[in-house]
């Protein structure tokens, strides 16, 4: 069987026709349920985009039934949980080249949308830093919110150091430091990164920006 690909990059390899630029296909995540509103049925899958839930049931349905039939599945169904914060920073950018490439990034900046502006100067708890145990003690039934709220702050914390940010005001835009601005390598994905610094360009990234790298540890 030959794969059709809806997507490609452009890639060179010094093994392959002396390094000339060749058309490489590539997996994209498609379709996205995210801004659906009901049920939908994908291969070996139900998912509930309104109400939130997964259910892994056959691939297969009855065949050579001319007339219709029933059946009955045993489904296993997923429900996860997750709390989100907002960050109240904005990363923008341009992008370039076209959509079956990586995506390079240029103009990069980071407005303060009240992520540096409106911070809590108060360090939440419980602190991760000073050895707290019930930093990593979840329990049976973790607070999934007080994580998000904590995570949201020490990043804000963190990318304002990296950036020696002392004060700044409500729609101020940092440029210097987002120029460079990776690549896009996943067009059709929808990836939640951690806490790691990695959205800076990898000048900073890599010199400046080792509280990302101990958060947690």
């Amino acid at each position: 069987m030959d794969v059709q690909y809806r997507m490609y990059r452009m890639t060179e390899s010094a093994y392959v026709d002396n390094n000339a630029s060749s058309a490489q296909g590539t997996f994209g995540v498609l379709p996205s349920f995210v801004l659906q509103d009901g049920y939908g049925i994908v291969e070996g899958l139900i998912v509930d985009a309104q109400n939130g839930g997964v259910g892994i049931r056959n691939h297969t349905v009855p065949s050579g039934l001319d007339l219709g039939g029933q059946w009955t599945e045993d489904v296993l169904w997923l429900t996860p949980e997750s709390k989100c914060t907002n960050t109240n920073l904005t990363l923008g950018f341009s992008l370039t080249n076209n959509a079956s490439s990586d995506w390079n990034t240029v103009g990069g900046y980071l407005r303060d949308d009240g992520g540096f502006a409106n911070i809590d100067p108060a360090i939440p708890t419980p602190r991760w830093d000073d050895g707290d145990p019930q930093w990593k003690n979840v329990g049976p039934v973790p607070d999934l919110q007080q994580n998000a709220n904590i995570m949201a702050w020490w990043n804000n914390q963190f990318v304002a150091q990296v950036l020696n940010i002392t004060s700044s005001t409500l729609g101020s835009i940092y440029h210097d430091q987002f120029n460079m601005y990776g690549h896009l390598s996943e067009t059709g994905a929808i990836k939640i990164s951690p806490i790691d610094g990695e959205f800076m360009d990898d000048l900073y990234y890599n010199s400046t920006a080792k509280p990302f790298h101990d958060y947690g540890v």
